[in-house]
């Protein structure tokens, strides 16, 4: 996981970027602080979302957290943006 602080419009806060492609259980997604990483002021990106996307869910639960998923064409050719709400993202499962 890395870390970036920014400054935007007089709001600071913090950029997680976590590249969780390795990740196998919800036990590890947990190691990694994901969970505090859903404060105010902080944006979370997650790469290979799907791999804790259970465990991802549960600890946003009740937290207003926007969910974007880049979803990349099967011919590399385009990519495709969809932003959602927490419910909207839970409705996917």
């Amino acid at each position: 996981v890395e870390e970036y602080d920014f400054t935007r419009h007089q709001t600071e806060g913090r950029l997680y970027h976590a590249d969780i492609w390795k990740v196998e259980s919800a036990d590890e997604a947990a190691r990694l602080g994901i969970e505090d990483m859903l404060e105010p002021n902080s944006l979370l990106l997650v790469e290979w979302f799907d791999v804790a996307k259970d465990y991802i869910l549960s600890v946003a639960k009740g937290k207003k957290v926007p969910v974007v998923h880049i979803q990349l064409q099967q011919d590399g050719s385009a990519r495709i943006l969809h932003i959602s709400d927490m419910k909207a993202a839970q409705d996917e499962k």
